[in-house]
């Protein structure tokens, strides 16, 4: 089988496209991309839905969730392609729900036969079912979200994580291998109604991003816990970031305590101009403690282990010209490489590039 890099984009009017990237059996470098229309190439008689937004591997699939055309000629679609071949194998369509516009897919890489949300552009969230190919109204997740949800797992048949902020009661909640959802507070498995207050352990604290720490398979055989970095602006205009284990309730099964997982407190920073927003682009790991975030043309690195302000962050790399816009970011397996997606506003035509550094 031949493995690469698989990346989606559109072009100015909004059509979508797959590009892919073969990695050579022989060890040499990629040359790049080859055809950025894998979509039509391996599907000629099927138009594609406009405005591409997220696409996740799982269980042998390619699943691309796409917008849709904003003048109504293509509707919003969910596609399921061969992850080999990018050959069409099943798609659904939900003209029912107008307002079903997805941003985020939270499907594991290993997929039961399970609904998994879809988080849409207005906050609200879908639930798709991979075994009925079917969306329906949510049940566990029937509130508003912030659009900077994380989707984790171990590449384990029914064991995941999906991580919401829910923006109504400012509170992280978990769906954790299909039961929850589960808030984040004071107590262990704390429900929705009783997150408030003082109990709830954002009390008062509005999103400003959250992330996955990624780690190697090296480092995850040696028990090194999982964590996502919260970050939080409260009224006075300050940041805080929060390490926490992604399973959040420490539970002592001896001493029956109820112990909140918090291995790394709160680092305060001036807010300023920070430019980080729930959409902006970025990436944390394990092997530098570090997150790379973008700003512009510009990927600035974070160390989140240090005292450092994160409006204080270095610039790692300089992308592209000085207009170009950083859309993405990915990282080796090793954490050697780390991919950069970016495209240039000012340039005709296809001009899109993903840089690696």
């Amino acid at each position: 089988y031949e493995e690469g890099l698989t990346i989606i984009s559109k072009d100015a009017q909004g059509n979508s496209m797959l590009s892919f990237m073969l990695n050579p059996a022989d060890g040499s470098e990629p040359t790049g991309f080859m055809s950025g229309d894998q979509f039509t190439i391996n599907n000629a008689d099927y138009v594609f839905a406009a405005n591409p937004a997220d696409i996740v591997q799982s269980s042998g699939s390619l699943i691309l969730a796409c917008q849709g055309s904003e003048d109504g000629s293509t509707s919003a679609t969910i596609y399921y392609l061969n992850d080999k071949t990018f050959v069409i194998e099943n798609m659904l369509t939900a003209p029912e729900y107008p307002d079903f516009k997805p941003t985020q897919l939270g499907i594991p890489s290993v997929a039961a036969t399970l609904a998994y949300p879809i988080l849409c552009e207005d906050g609200q969230v879908y639930e798709f079912s991979l075994l009925e190919g079917a969306l329906a109204k949510p049940v566990k997740l029937p509130y508003t979200y912030a659009q900077t949800a994380i989707v984790y797992d171990e590449g384990k048949s029914g064991y995941y994580n999906l991580i919401y902020w829910d923006k109504e009661v400012n509170g992280l909640c978990q769906i954790y291998n299909g039961y929850g959802p589960y808030y984040c507070g004071k107590t262990y498995l704390m429900q929705r109604n009783d997150c408030v207050g003082t109990a709830n352990f954002f009390n008062g604290l509005n999103i400003r991003k959250m992330t996955l720490v990624k780690m190697t398979e090296e480092q995850r055989k040696a028990g090194n816990n999982s964590e996502i970095l919260v970050i939080t602006n409260n009224q006075i205009g300050m940041i805080q970031r929060t390490r926490l284990s992604v399973d959040f309730w420490g539970y002592n099964s001896e001493t029956s305590e109820n112990v909140l997982v918090d291995n790394g407190g709160y680092k305060v920073c001036g807010f300023g101009d920070l430019p980080l927003t729930e959409t902006t682009p970025c990436i944390a790991n394990l092997t530098y403690y570090s997150m790379l975030f973008a700003d512009g043309n510009k990927v600035r690195r974070w160390n989140y282990t240090s005292s450092q302000q994160i409006t204080a962050a270095d610039v790692l790399q300089t992308i592209g010209s000085e207009t170009a816009i950083i859309c993405g970011f990915e990282l080796s397996a090793d954490h050697k490489l780390t991919y950069v997606a970016f495209y240039e506003p000012d340039q005709p035509g296809l001009n899109g590039s993903v840089w690696v550094i």
